[in-house]
Formats: C-alpha cells, structure tokens, sequence
C-alpha cells in the first residue's frame, strides 16, 4: 500500500540556475529531483515538460544564457582615435 507523498516525504525539487527548458526555452525554470536510487528527473515548472535519465553525467551540463547569445558574424573593425 502507498502512502501519499506528505511535504516531509516528497522528494526535494532544486533549481538549477541560468538553465533553460528545452521545450518552451523559459529560463531559471528547471527543476531537477531524484526520482529513484539512480534516477533523476528535470521538470520545468513553467510548461511541465519532464525529463527523466538514470545518471546525471558530470559533463552534461544545461544550456546557460551564455549559450544563447549570438556569436558575432561579422569580421572586427578596426578604429581609429583622432586627436582634436
């Protein structure tokens, strides 16, 4: 027989910062909780898309800000001080 999960019982939900959901592209709304011994679960709690994988690996990290910025396309240009 299951018991109901009370708030003492309930797996902690964490934040992860600056990550950003793969479905909707919210970002700073992914939650990540451990769902079983070696299963975790990413949820966004903005569109509810879930995520679920047995082992976090070390180097899968989620997407950041910094990740969607644009990358400049166009060459540099050089610039010139002039004296007054």
């Amino acid at each position: 027989m299951n018991s109901p999960e009370t708030p003492d019982t309930r797996p902690k939900r964490r934040f992860v910062a600056g990550a950003v959901c793969s479905e909707c592209g919210e970002i700073d709304r992914i939650t990540l909780k451990q769902a079983g011994e070696n299963e975790w679960v990413k949820e966004c709690v903005s569109c509810g898309h879930a995520e679920s994988t047995e082992q976090l690996p070390a180097y899968s990290l989620p997407r950041s800000r910094k990740d969607q910025r644009d990358t400049a396309t166009e060459p540099a240009q050089v610039v010139r001080f002039l004296d007054p």
